[in-house]
């Protein structure tokens, strides 16, 4: 046996108005959701910001309902963060959030033992990180935030995935890495031999 229950009209988007582009849904970034519950991204925050279940202020509003949690009701106040590039995770069954801070994005891999990240140079403008690494032929390498592993991505270069697999390199060079972040529905890298 098996029920149906109608969920109502849901998105696999969320958007994100506030400081840092002027309080408008239909021109926010968005994050993703794979099942309708659990979202997140990459944004460039600048202070105070709501999640809106739709491009505009007329369906589900998130705001503060204390440390870490959400409320529904119109009347909650902003969410609020320092300026900076945070991954963003929410959900909108337990109305809870998380916002971390990324200082620093790099790779990490067989070509300097997974010893530390070798640091990247961050694009706010694009979402993207970008670095000149050499690798040699079988090596295998991650990205990783803040030069931990709490926050990594591996799969493939064109969709990358939290905590995904390692990336194997077919071909000795050096390479120009580059992460983009700007689409939480697709993070994904390129890399090009010089």
């Amino acid at each position: 046996t098996y029920t149906v229950e109608l969920l109502g009209n849901v998105s696999p988007y969320l958007y994100t108005p506030g400081n840092h582009q002027n309080w408008s849904p239909a021109t926010s970034v968005k994050l993703y959701s794979t099942d309708f519950m659990n979202y997140k991204g990459y944004l460039s925050l600048d202070g105070e910001f709501k999640f809106t279940s739709a491009p505009d202020w007329d369906h589900t509003n998130y705001g503060g309902g204390g440390e870490g949690t959400l409320s529904t009701d119109g009347g909650a106040g902003n969410l609020s963060v320092s300026k900076g590039f945070y991954y963003v995770e929410a959900n909108v069954t337990t109305l809870t959030w998380k916002a971390t801070e990324i200082t620093t994005y790099g790779i990490i891999g067989g070509f300097n033992d997974w010893s530390a990240s070798l640091p990247m140079t961050f694009d706010a403008a694009t979402s993207t990180y970008t670095v000149e690494a050499e690798l040699p032929a079988g090596t295998e390498f991650k990205f990783r935030a803040n030069d931990d592993w709490a926050i990594n991505l591996g799969g493939t270069l064109g969709n990358l995935v939290p905590g995904g697999d390692n990336i194997k390199v077919a071909e000795a060079g050096i390479y120009i890495i580059t992460l983009d972040l700007s689409n939480a529905a697709n993070f994904k890298a390129t890399m090009t031999k010089k």
